[in-house]
């Protein structure tokens, strides 16, 4: 759903909605003992890399937004500007590790969500046409439609439940998710003679 004229212009509209976080190019070593970890730290503050110091436990470099690591990890990443990260402790084990590079956020591009934005509209759209129905619906049966008529108008079925009784109540229920059965039913079975024939909201 959506014409390109509409998928661009809701793209405008949510743009907060549509941003890639800031991430980081981090290369990583996790060590089994904050020894081991710091040992290796202090040798690349004299001058040594990562990679050489690392042995077996050097990690790929990866790109990393704040929510895809370790709460004490994503901290000392994000919540400074070092190039270079002392030994922090997770459940992993013991990182260091160097910021090849920090990426600003940034709007992703619309082609790459082109599709999304137009199941989002579609979704939108059928949602908001649901409720103005209903809200159609009611307003016709405020003013007197006969459930027939309204059955009718909008296209839905009529189920007639005959005989039900107070220890039957879930007669009422339309599928086997619908918990409103117990609550909908005393509104139906306790209605005064007067009030046969009256439509009742179930919702």
């Amino acid at each position: 759903g959506g014409t390109y004229e509409e998928i661009t212009a809701y793209y405008k509209d949510n743009a907060d909605r549509f941003m890639k976080p800031g991430r980081v190019v981090m290369t990583q070593a996790v060590f089994d003992t904050a020894e081991d970890a710091q040992a290796a730290f202090d040798a690349m503050q004299s001058g040594k890399t990562l990679e050489s110091v690392s042995g077996d436990n050097l990690r790929p470099e990866g790109e990393f937004t704040a929510d895809g690591l370790p709460p004490a990890l994503s901290e000392a990443v994000f919540g400074g500007n070092d190039t270079m990260i002392a030994p922090v402790e997770t459940a992993f084990g013991h990182h260091i590790a160097r910021i090849d590079q920090r990426l600003a956020a940034e709007p992703v591009p619309l082609d790459d969500i082109r599709d999304d934005i137009a199941n989002e509209i579609k979704s939108v759209g059928v949602e908001e046409a649901f409720f103005s129905k209903l809200d159609r619906l009611e307003d016709m049966a405020m003013q007197g439609a006969t459930l027939d008529n309204l059955a009718s108008q909008f296209e839905l079925d009529v189920q007639v439940l005959e005989n039900v009784q107070p220890d039957q109540s879930n007669r009422l229920s339309l599928n086997e998710e619908d918990e409103d059965a117990t609550t909908i039913f005393p509104r139906v079975y306790n209605q005064t003679a007067d009030q046969v024939g009256d439509l009742i909201p179930l919702s």
